[in-house]
């Protein structure tokens, strides 16, 4: 393992440097994936919400399942990605969140972000029905 160490910002690191590193916390990836699998294979939809101190291990988390849910695109599981800014202060409302989604989209050119909040779910849930489920990470910190 060559790849340098980011040891605030696991996501600009490749898929096998953050594999390779990877310790403690395989229940809760394999959780996570076993929900994205059954979000392409059913109806069912959820979230997950990471919350731990800083440097617990959850963006390292966020950036795995981002990059194995690739994996699963790769091998024609009938799901998208969007991966959202880390910390995104742009996002105030709803509509930011989705206009967010719209314009993360990977794997064709991005929606029209703008519109209204039932114009951007409308075109979100289209694309889910033409391509598949959406999947999208999101890490951002709150303070209490």
């Amino acid at each position: 393992m060559n790849e340098p160490l980011s040891r605030f910002t696991p996501s600009l690191m490749p898929a096998s440097t953050l594999e390779a590193i990877f310790v403690a916390r395989g229940q809760v990836l394999d959780s996570i994936m076993q929900r994205v699998e059954s979000a392409a294979d059913s109806d069912t939809r959820n979230q997950t919400l990471l919350v731990g101190p800083r440097g617990a291990g959850k963006t390292h988390l966020i950036a795995l399942t981002y990059h194995r849910t690739k994996g699963l695109i790769a091998e024609g599981r009938r799901l998208q990605l969007a991966w959202l800014p880390e910390d995104p202060w742009t996002i105030a409302s709803y509509r930011h969140l989705l206009a967010s989604i719209v314009e993360r989209l990977e794997g064709e050119p991005a929606l029209d972000r703008r519109g209204s909040v039932a114009e951007l779910e409308a075109r979100l849930v289209a694309r889910a029905d033409e391509r598949g489920t959406i999947v999208f990470c999101l890490r951002t910190s709150i303070a209490c």
